[in-house]
């Protein structure tokens, strides 16, 4: 079966969108074929050829490029860690109409699952479906200021589209006439459950996991059966400002590890980025090092 997935990035995200495709395609199973279609804005060409070398290693895809130029820049950014680039995901009905459905994924994402279970997902007379968003539907206080008190409520970050049926009721058109509204505080993500209300599908935890950390407090709002099999083989998906790869902190979660094991899988070259990362895992793992050293030390100590 061919699943075409998209992506959207630009040059900050580029080296996460090689290691997100590469865990993708690493984990797939015998029989998947991904359509790989990246919406990328300020890449260069060089870039642009070291990313297909994911193609050249795992022979299990095909690559769609896609410039978007300057599409949604002077579009308002409402939160630090985020970019305009989030938007693209309103347009992929409207830029890929030929195909019935279509699945998009943010680039924090690792996958440790292929996609050919989701792709046999009914979707049924939705939208869209997705994860339910523990983190901002516990804020009870913001959901009910931002009017979605009460609703189905999902991350954006890892979406299946029924899109034939947001081409046929002309739902693209309402996600962008949503775009710099006062209530849409997550943007994209506030446009698409607001639109959508009535015709979203909540999908299984294990497609969009924020954390498999045993000490996560939204986990114990998911069904045990759903909570098992994320922490087997769920999608990691990192939403905060803190990335595995943008911070020399000590490494706090067996979820970061997860990241860095499937940024070794790269196929390796002289390109910048990889060569920057490569730095800040070192120094992470110094880090890690002398805080576990500080930690044995005081606990001997203080007997």
């Amino acid at each position: 079966m061919t699943i075409p997935i998209v992506f959207a990035f630009d040059k900050n995200y580029f080296l996460a969108a090689a290691v997100t495709i590469s865990s993708l395609l690493d984990n797939s199973t015998e029989g998947e074929h991904y359509q790989i279609i990246c919406l990328y804005s300020g890449l260069k060409k060089d870039e642009l050829d070291w990313l297909m070398k994911l193609k050249d290693k795992y022979g299990k895809a095909s690559f769609r490029l896609v410039d978007m130029k300057n599409t949604f820049t002077d579009a308002p950014v409402l939160l630090e860690h985020l970019n305009y680039t989030v938007y693209y995901r309103l347009m992929i009905p409207d830029l890929f109409p030929n195909y019935d459905k279509i699945v998009y994924s943010d680039v924090d994402i690792i996958f440790r699952r292929g996609m050919a279970g989701l792709w046999q997902e009914s979707i049924g007379d939705n939208y869209v479906a997705g994860v339910l968003d523990r983190f901002v539907t516990e804020d009870t206080e913001f959901m009910k200021k931002r009017g979605f008190n009460g609703r189905l409520y999902i991350n954006a970050g890892f979406l299946l589209y029924n899109n034939k049926k947001l081409i046929a009721d002309n739902v693209p058109r309402n996600w962008l006439d949503e775009i710099g509204k006062p209530l849409n505080y997550y943007m994209d993500q506030d446009i698409i459950n607001r639109v959508c209300e009535g015709h979203i599908k909540r999908l299984p935890l294990y497609y969009n996991c924020f954390s498999i950390d045993p000490k996560w407090k939204f986990l114990s709002k998911f069904p045990e059966a759903e909570i098992d099999e994320a922490f087997k083989r769920g999608n990691v998906h990192y939403t905060s400002k803190d990335k595995p790869w943008n911070n020399k902190k000590r490494f706090y979660r067996s979820n970061e590890l997860i990241w860095w094991k499937y940024y070794w899988k790269l196929p390796f070259g002289s390109h910048k980025q990889v060569l920057r990362h490569f730095n800040i895992f070192v120094c992470r793992l110094l880090n890690t090092l002398v805080c576990v050293t500080e930690e044995k030390i005081k606990r001997r100590f203080s007997k």
